[in-house]
């Protein structure tokens, strides 16, 4: 980990991150090579299972005995750097190479959802760690290397930068108003409906008003949370399982293609304090603005962190809901 003295944040280097394996090429262990590690041939695919996850071969971040995060040293008396500790797990989401998480049933979602849960609370158990970032990156164009169905799982020792800001925002307005800021975001997008995708008893689905993404889909649960293992009524399970099947399946029925997107769960933070008004969600970040046309991060967004939207949330919105499924 080197810190950046300017925007007073922690930057991970992983060189190792430069040989894991790429689309279409082989995969080889013990004179056996396999073109996708996580089909059932192969090593961390073996076995009988519905999900799995396996350690990530090349991780970002380790998890060794006697190493801490704690440990800083200086580097030419000004640069600081501590080890990368922290552990990074793959999460497979089904034995089928070729299905997508929409394709799924809803049994194998809510076992999925059921496995997210259990790596959450294993992370949280240990007191150097702060912070879990569940995620999946699917598409070519997101920069995915293999592409059997799969998400990740990165645990810090640390809080990032823009969790830990949206920390302070809540627990700032809980302080205020005695009430949890994305209950109220939940409260004006049903009062306002135009956003809404999809919705259920016990979840919701909206392209927020602030998208940043022009087809940007948050989840909420309705309950607040605080960590996606606080959702533990079975029938709120089921119904987490339902609303992530439709949503994707009405990205990918958008324009006829599999959507490619990057999908995070937003946890609490833990071992850190007062985390009451975090609400546990998902946001979901497809880089598409028209079926031909990708939305990049560019100069005003990567100079100054400030996002430009070229499309309206409510018309997209709109196109999404009318998307039909089965």
């Amino acid at each position: 980990m080197r810190y950046d003295p300017i925007l007073k944040e922690w930057v991970i280097v992983a060189k190792n991150r430069t040989v894991r394996p790429v689309l279409g090429k082989s995969f080889e262990k013990k004179k056996k090579t396999w073109t996708c590690p996580f089909c059932p041939d192969a090593p961390e695919g073996a076995g009988n299972w519905v999900v799995k996850w396996v350690p990530n071969r090349f991780p970002s971040l380790i998890d060794e005995s006697g190493m801490s995060f704690k440990n800083e040293e200086l580097v030419d008396n000004f640069y600081k750097k501590r080890p990368g500790k922290g552990r990074c797990e793959v999460i497979l989401f089904t034995q089928d190479h070729e299905k997508t998480l929409g394709d799924l049933t809803i049994h194998n979602i809510e076992a999925l959802i059921k496995l997210w849960q259990e790596r959450q609370e294993f992370s949280m158990r240990d007191p150097e760690f702060k912070y879990t970032f569940i995620f999946e990156n699917r598409g070519e164009i997101i920069g995915v290397s293999i592409s059997h169905p799969h998400g990740q799982l990165y645990t810090f020792p640390f809080i990032p930068p823009k969790i830990n800001k949206a920390l302070q925002s809540a627990n700032e307005y809980m302080e205020n108003n005695d009430s949890c800021l994305y209950c109220e975001i939940i409260s004006v997008e049903k009062e306002d409906g135009s956003r809404i995708i999809v919705e259920n008893d016990d979840f919701i689905s909206f392209i927020p008003y602030f998208a940043k993404w022009p087809f940007e889909i948050h989840i909420y649960p309705k309950k607040h949370v605080n960590y996606i293992n606080g959702i533990t009524d079975s029938n709120a399970v089921t119904n987490f399982a339902k609303i992530l099947k439709k949503v994707v399946k009405k990205l990918d029925g958008l324009y006829g293609f599999t959507m490619p997107y990057v999908m995070s769960h937003h946890n609490a933070p833990y071992n850190c304090g007062n985390v009451n008004g975090y609400h546990y969600h998902i946001e979901i970040y497809p880089p598409y603005r028209g079926k031909d046309r990708v939305k990049y991060l560019a100069g005003v967004e990567l100079g100054t962190n400030t996002i430009i939207n070229p499309t309206n949330p409510s018309e997209n919105a709109e196109q999404l809901r009318n998307v039909e499924i089965d």
